[in-house]
């Protein structure tokens, strides 16, 4: 399984502090991924 995380913005991003700013974890059925402010998107296969 692959994941890709876009950003768009007009600002400048540091491709490192956003890396270790989210968190991604695959489980049974799919893909949970945890932003900086505590939103979460569930993805399911």
């Amino acid at each position: 399984m692959h994941v890709t995380l876009v950003a768009l913005s007009r600002d400048t991003v540091d491709p490192r502090a956003l890396r270790e700013s989210l968190t991604c974890a695959v489980e049974d059925e799919g893909v949970r991924v945890r932003f900086p402010d505590g939103t979460e998107l569930e993805l399911e296969l």
